[in-house]
């Protein structure tokens, strides 16, 4: 448990590798490693924050569909929409980190990787002039909320233990 981030850093790097989502782009236009993480990032933390079914863990294919088509957009890629339906079915039926569960529902195929996605995109808050303010609200609004927990601890693992620290230290003195 105390290497979790390193084991599903590892494995979150096997599945962006394995996501090979250039196939559908004209050759001028590609995703990059990072890219895709950001992407995984924007559909995770629209999941998360939605707070749909099984804990946040669900998104419907056509708010699915917004989010990539729109990440795809800022990146330039041409045919945004036509790309976004072609990686979605690539993502639920060759990549498998996405599955459909029916009534045209998506979510990633383990929580795990919504959870992990969702921090890494959280911890890009630290970077912005209010970052550290705004992760201190995201815990006291969130801490009481069982889907949110682990989302939380991965945030303490990846912003550093001065950070960590201080969140922690806010929520007990507000608890």
């Amino acid at each position: 448990p105390h290497e979790r981030l390193k084991l599903y850093d590892a494995c979150a790097e096997l599945l962006v590798e394995g996501w090979d989502a250039a196939r559908h782009l004209d050759r001028s236009a590609y995703l990059t490693h990072d890219d895709k993480v950001e992407i995984l990032q924007s559909v995770a933390f629209q999941m998360q924050n939605e707070g749909g079914g099984i804990g946040g863990n669900m998104i419907s294919e056509k708010l699915l569909k917004t989010v990539l088509s729109s990440a795809l957009k800022d990146r330039n890629i041409p045919n945004p929409g036509v790309v976004a339906e072609k990686i979605i079915g690539d993502l639920i039926e060759r990549d498998f980190m996405l599955c459909s569960v029916g009534d045209e529902q998506c979510a990633f195929v383990h929580r795990t990787f919504l959870e992990y996605f969702c921090a890494k995109e959280y911890k890009n808050v630290v970077e912005k002039p209010d970052g550290r303010l705004e992760l201190i609200q995201l815990f006291k609004t969130r801490w009481t909320d069982d889907d949110w927990h682990e989302v939380l601890r991965l945030i303490c693992a990846m912003v550093g233990p001065d950070l960590a620290g201080a969140l922690i230290k806010e929520l007990l003195s507000a608890g």
